[in-house]
């Protein structure tokens, strides 16, 4: 797999990035299962590929756009490796934008939405981009520059008509309840047997059922939530302890080999890139 990143920026409230995959590869890291701590907007250029977000599934083509919330858990299916895979995505944190604005574009739960913009709106998109690559411009022109863009671009989607996902409705409601439940038990001692006692369900045909919709077993799902809980303890208040305490695992072993696994970094190191970040 050759990756190329076309423009890369990366600042303390945003990070940009333009990347072009040759051969894509199924199997890379950086297409499987994980989630975020920032909101994503995803924009798709070429490729064959599906990405599905917490159960729903979208075949990707040219002009789609997707918006993903913090904690959303996320993987990529490549089609076809021959067909180039282009992307852009930005990542913002709370407080890059209005909270009324940030409210209005997500839905109240978090969650995700999709759309796929006309030939003149991916036009004005693709343009803008390539204006802020260009630009040269320094880390606080860069973040006030991609601030405007993601507001004018949210003011625009109001009038754009969202894509549905493909989903069995049947699959889709058991897959739910599980999501649910687990979080709402995220920081209780969770196991497959309380989740099969909860829905009067065989726990291999929930995990089989769950993982047909999510790409990934009931007890990975867990584990990138709690990972991902921790992880927003951790920022907030600068404690590896606190992080851990919040995280649901009740082993802190546990806790560092699941954290190292799913953020490719120590809790100490995270915190450390962190408040370099914001120094």
């Amino acid at each position: 797999m050759k990756n190329e990143v076309i423009f890369s920026f990366g600042g303390d409230f945003a990070d940009y990035s333009h990347k072009l995959t040759h051969f894509p590869t199924p199997d890379s890291v950086s297409f499987q299962l994980h989630s975020h701590n920032r909101h994503e907007i995803f924009y798709m250029l070429q490729g064959d590929a599906d990405f599905s977000i917490e159960g729903t599934c979208y075949h990707l083509q040219k002009g789609m756009l997707l918006l993903s919330a913090s904690g959303q858990v996320h993987h990529l299916t490549i089609n076809d490796t021959k067909t180039p895979y282009e992307r852009t995505v930005i990542m913002f944190s709370l407080g890059l934008l209005p909270p009324v604005m940030e409210r209005q574009i997500f839905p109240p739960d978090g969650g995700n939405r999709v759309f796929l913009l006309n030939e003149r709106e991916q036009i004005w998109f693709e343009e803008t981009c390539l204006g802020l690559e260009k630009s040269n411009l320094g880390e606080e022109a860069m973040r006030d520059s991609l601030s405007a863009m993601i507001r004018i671009l949210f003011t625009k989607l109001s009038s754009v008509p969202e894509v549905t996902g493909r989903v069995d409705p049947a699959q889709s409601d058991v897959v739910n309840q599980i999501v649910r439940f687990i979080n709402s038990n995220l920081t209780a001692p969770l196991n497959l047997e309380m989740i099969e006692k909860n829905l009067y369900r065989d726990k291999a045909h929930l995990n089989r059922i769950f993982k047909g919709v999510m790409g990934c077993s009931i007890w990975e799902y867990v584990i990138q939530k709690r990972v991902h809980g921790a992880r927003q303890v951790l920022f907030k208040t600068g404690s590896v302890s606190a992080a851990f305490a919040a995280s649901g695992f009740h082993d802190y072993s546990v806790f560092y080999r699941n954290y190292v696994r799913c953020t490719k970094m120590s809790p100490t190191a995270d915190l450390k890139t962190l408040t370099e970040e914001t120094l």
